[in-house]
């Protein structure tokens, strides 16, 4: 191979390295293009397991089953044990097997990158050009895993999120049930009385009957609204933000009215907006949830939590705000923090999940403040969440 060889073979690997934030698809991407660029026989990725080495990748897959280089990579592995110094200059390791070359290279802070060259060895200059492009697939790899690694904390944190506000629905589903179920109850068992005694008149049946019918629609539903609120859809649609704090709060209702906590819409713009339904609604429900949870906590004449919604410069700015007296200043800046909670059984999950879908997903902002405010003639003091979503 020529210099001018050697140096398009070097910038097509370039090219071809990091061009994936996708751990499997950038190491696939890679070494595709060191077996056409470099005329190997084959190449092997080993990535490092506490004490152990695993191959990861190899190209072509036929490797896989091939038991040679295993035995090649485990004389490697028995030098690595007992000599320090293998890697001098960060030059590759070499073992000539059966008219084969074997050349391992040291990934730093990932593992070995194996290159099987049939008959004709690399040229000195080919091993030492390698070195840079090596170091560049190393750090290239370990920015994917570190990547990966928060992808799936952050699965993780969403999915004790989301099973943290389903226990909070189910709850709410529970007393939301109570009345039209006991309704229905007492509804059949006077008509049952009734006609146990003989005092059943026929023209006040079909009333009764209807109220049940009412009641059992109105159940149904419940389980539709909470369907839809677990529904995993992501994608967008156009929706009026005002249906959304009416539904939520239609879940909330048996919490709301069991606390005796005023739900007041006050100064909102029915404004429309293309963007994640439920995501914004899961949004919601744990600001709300926050919000009765410390208000129940309180004995106070009047409970209460004000919705104001306005339209800015293209964006929805909605203003959740509550009468609870707010939250200790020491405390404002661990609101959104995962697993920092003030609830004796809370997770500390709801309201960092909010914050991480509304800006990554939403990409809009969510803050907290602490805020004095008038409210009917008279002054009150609580938390302040202000959201601000993109209308499109």
């Amino acid at each position: 191979m020529t210099n001018n060889q050697l140096h398009n073979a070097l910038f097509e690997l370039l090219l071809n390295i990091g061009t994936s934030f996708d751990f499997k698809e950038s190491a696939n991407n890679a070494l595709l293009s060191y077996i056409q660029q470099l005329d190997c026989a084959g190449i092997i990725l080993y990535e490092k397991n506490d004490k152990e080495y695993n191959p990861i990748v190899y190209k072509p897959k036929v490797l896989q089953r091939d038991i040679f280089h295993k035995k090649v990579f485990e004389i490697f592995i028995k030098k690595l044990d007992t000599e320090s110094d293998l890697f001098k200059d960060n030059l590759p390791f070499i073992i000539n097997k059966n008219k084969t070359n074997y050349y391992i290279y040291k990934l730093e802070n990932f593992g070995f990158l194996l290159f099987i060259k049939n008959a004709i060895a690399f040229e000195n200059h080919i091993i030492k050009a390698l070195r840079t492009v090596n170091d560049k697939f190393a750090k290239s790899l370990e920015s994917c895993r570190n990547l990966e690694q928060i992808r799936q904390k952050d699965k993780m944190i969403f999915r004790q999120s989301k099973m943290a506000a389903m226990g909070e629905v189910i709850e709410n589903i529970t007393h939301q049930w109570r009345q039209p179920l006991s309704l229905i109850s007492s509804t059949a068992s006077g008509i049952n009385i009734l006609m146990d005694y003989g005092k059943f008149d026929e023209k006040e049946l079909k009333p009764l009957l209807n109220d049940i019918v009412d009641k059992t629609s109105d159940l149904s539903q419940t389980i539709e609204d909470f369907k839809s609120y677990f529904n995993n859809d992501v994608s967008k649609s156009n929706f009026f933000i005002n249906s959304l704090f009416i539904k939520t709060s239609n879940f909330l209702y048996s919490r709301l009215k069991k606390a005796n906590i005023e739900f007041i819409l006050n100064n909102t713009n029915d404004i429309e907006i293309y963007s994640y339904k439920n995501q914004l609604m899961q949004i919601i429900m744990n600001i709300l949830n926050n919000a009765i949870d410390e208000l129940e906590k309180l004995d106070l004449e009047r409970k209460l939590i004000i919705i104001d919604i306005t339209n800015e410069e293209g964006f929805a700015v909605v203003s959740i705000k509550d009468n609870a007296f707010g939250i200790p200043s020491s405390l404002l800046n661990k609101v959104f923090n995962p697993y920092f909670t003030r609830k004796e059984k809370g997770t500390g999950l709801g309201l960092s999940m909010s914050k991480e879908i509304l800006e990554k997903y939403i990409k809009g902002t969510i803050i907290v403040s602490n805020l004095d405010f008038v409210f009917d003639e008279k002054e009150y003091k609580g938390a302040n969440f202000t959201l601000k979503i993109p209308i499109n």
